[in-house]
């Protein structure tokens, strides 16, 4: 078995929804929480492809 690191996409979706309901909290705006939201994707994705090998795990799910 490699040592890759395991990816479960369940947590990150309530950690975002979090997230956005705290920045709307905070800030009474639809406009910054759904800004914040992105954010959170957009560091969700430089993760991904920097600390994992993401290449590796997406051939696992290609059917040739």
């Amino acid at each position: 078995m490699s040592n890759t690191t395991r990816l479960y996409s369940r947590t990150a979706i309530p950690g975002g929804i979090i997230g956005i309901a705290m920045s709307y909290a905070i800030n009474k705006s639809l406009i910054w929480a759904f800004l914040h939201g992105c954010c959170g994707w957009i560091y969700v994705l430089y993760w991904l492809f920097s600390y994992t090998d993401f290449r590796a795990w997406m051939l696992q799910w290609v059917v040739y």
